[in-house]
């Protein structure tokens, strides 16, 4: 048996590194509390509105990830990266449409499971997979210009803006959530972002903590005038709020000076946050279907995050090499 050893490791960011440990936290509080996006409690139902940002964060983090500021990406490179995120998700799919088998009726046929592995639907919360894939594909054919990254993000910005306000609307709400319009505004300002990076590194120290202090209290206020002044649920303002909230945090996340590396603990998050992703709500599910009466939502993101972490240790010691092909 051979341990995972992690190979070279890339230079890190670490607003990168707290981004993503952030979102894959927030992605299981929300699975964690809304058993059927149903939520009885106002401040549950505001904190999900907030943590609801995770995934167009992953994107956003994934954009600036893949980006190279000064050459594009090979073909190589890009198939690549394509393998390591679908051969994770058709294991994690396949494990999931093999569950189906025994919790779900009717059980999957071989259609409903092929179209099912498109969408991301053989477990709901992979969605954004498919999503993540065509950006990445896309991105690494198409943005291989500063100014084809400029285009991308003045086109992809407010079309984003409309799908989120229910203006551009894909048939129903399972189509909606995949709407790749809806999402892909998020990668291509996080590849902005990096191509960028000399730009806002060279500003004056002061002048950076000025601004992105200044972005991150606009981001708080306005979070704030959404809960005060917005009711709970979806709502087009509230939307539009959220959208707006989330791109002021980012800015403000990569135009603050970072004096301080994370922590292990965030990194080690922050690099095993796909298959965190692929096996967390395994965990919600089972605890729910087998603990009658289980609406307990910190003991349901307690299992998700633990279990989630206990595969990911355990697929890293058993696989050794091989886990992250498999894994992510």
């Amino acid at each position: 048996m051979t341990a995972w050893v992690p190979g070279p490791q890339p230079q890190r960011y670490a607003a990168i590194d707290w981004l993503k440990a952030g979102g894959i936290l927030g992605v299981m509080w929300v699975h964690a509390f809304i058993p059927g996006f149903v939520v009885a409690e106002p401040w549950v139902e505001w904190a999900n509105s907030l943590f609801r940002l995770a995934v167009p964060v992953f994107l956003f983090c994934a954009g600036f990830l893949q980006a190279r500021p000064r050459t594009h990406e090979s073909a190589t490179a890009l198939g690549g990266r394509l393998r390591r995120l679908a051969v994770p998700y058709l294991f994690a799919s396949v494990a999931a449409l093999a569950g189906q088998l025994f919790f779900v009726e009717p059980p999957p046929t071989w259609t409903s499971a092929g179209v099912d592995l498109l969408v991301g639907n053989a477990c709901g919360v992979f969605y954004f997979v498919p999503v993540l894939l065509g950006a990445t594909l896309l991105g690494g054919l198409l943005l291989r210009r500063v100014h084809h990254v400029w285009i991308a993000v003045a086109v992809l910005w407010p079309v984003g803006l409309l799908c989120e306000t229910g203006v551009i609307w894909w048939a129903d709400l399972f189509w909606q959530i995949r709407n790749p319009l809806r999402l892909w505004g998020y990668f291509a300002a996080g590849w902005l972002a990096r191509t960028q990076a000399a730009v806002w590194q060279a500003w004056p120290e002061r002048r950076r903590r000025r601004c992105g202090w200044g972005l991150l209290i606009l981001a708080v206020i306005l979070f704030g005038a959404c809960c005060l002044g917005l009711p709970t649920g979806w709502t087009p303002a509230g939307a539009a709020g959220s959208y707006l909230i989330v791109y002021l945090g980012l800015a403000a996340a990569f135009v603050l000076p970072w004096r301080m590396p994370a922590p292990p603990a965030v990194v080690w998050l922050s690099q095993a946050s796909y298959p965190l992703y692929l096996t967390h709500y395994a965990f919600v599910f089972l605890l729910r279907r087998w603990v009658p009466g289980s609406s307990n939502g910190l003991l349901a993101w307690s299992a998700a995050l633990g279990g989630s972490i206990a595969v990911v240790l355990v697929g890293r010691r058993v696989l050794g090499p091989c886990a992250r092909t498999v894994l992510g």
